[in-house]
């Protein structure tokens, strides 16, 4: 379902996401498409966490990438969506007190809600629905969320994506 750990941001760090985060209400996702190539320190952590949650080396690619600020006292609509067209999706906190949760449904239309906190990390699979929980925001919210391909590092069988350097754009 999800794979939960811990990103370990200084208060730096948080300051510098921050900043960025709430100079885009909302998101930042159609004014800058990949946000964290702009923050080494935080990609770099992305990278070590999943490789710790990855049980084979595969070559990582960071396809799109943005942050979500939502204000105190906004309303969040409901909002359900996955992100099927990548391995992976990731998203980490860097200002929740867990009071508007992160809602996961399953395959049967069960709804399980996530408190997640400053510097709590979820890897979700592709498949996963998602969606902040609709309502008043109880307080300030910033998170990153970003998609992830994996290839193979060289080419093995058509059995997973190959390498990146095989493709041929058409």
């Amino acid at each position: 379902m999800y794979w939960k750990s811990k990103i370990d941001f200084n208060q730096e760090e948080l300051d510098t996401l921050n900043d960025f985060a709430t100079k885009h209400l909302h998101s930042s996702e159609e004014a800058v498409p990949n946000a964290l190539q702009q923050f080494p320190f935080a990609t770099q952590k992305v990278h070590d966490l999943l490789n710790e949650y990855l049980s084979k080396d595969y070559v990582k690619y960071l396809v799109q990438s943005w942050s979500i600020y939502i204000p105190k006292g906004d309303f969040i609509p409901y909002n359900p969506h996955q992100h099927g067209y990548s391995h992976l999706s990731f998203v980490f906190y860097t200002k929740n007190t867990g009071e508007n949760p992160l809602v996961l449904r399953d395959n049967s239309s069960l709804e399980f809600k996530l408190n997640l906190k400053t510097n709590d990390f979820i890897i979700l699979p592709r498949e996963q629905v998602h969606m902040v929980e609709a309502g008043e925001a109880k307080s300030d919210r910033i998170s990153f969320a970003g998609d992830i391909l994996l290839t193979e590092r060289e080419y093995k069988s058509s059995l997973f994506l190959p390498p990146k350097n095989i493709w041929q754009e058409l």
